[in-house]
């Protein structure tokens, strides 16, 4: 978390989580803008960061996590 601390200060950053009503947002809406996505986002929108949980539940989140990798997309969980 260190390495966050103030690095996109004085810039909005959205935050973008699961729920019915992201089905009326075209996902071009958020490229080009600082966003961090909850858990499988990422696949749904451009996510600069993903926040998981329970990175340990098998088999979504081992697999979620090597798709990050791959990706480049920056993974923010709790130990």
């Amino acid at each position: 978390m260190k390495e966050l601390k103030n690095i996109y200060k004085n810039k909005d950053i959205w935050v973008l989580l699961a729920g019915s009503s992201m089905d009326y947002i075209d996902t071009s809406f958020f490229e080009g803008k600082i966003t961090i996505g909850q858990n499988q986002m990422y696949k749904l929108f451009p996510c600069n960061y993903i926040v998981m949980k329970d990175c340990m539940e098998k088999p979504r989140f081992p697999r979620s996590i090597q798709e990050l990798d791959d990706s480049g997309i920056p993974l923010i969980y709790s130990e």
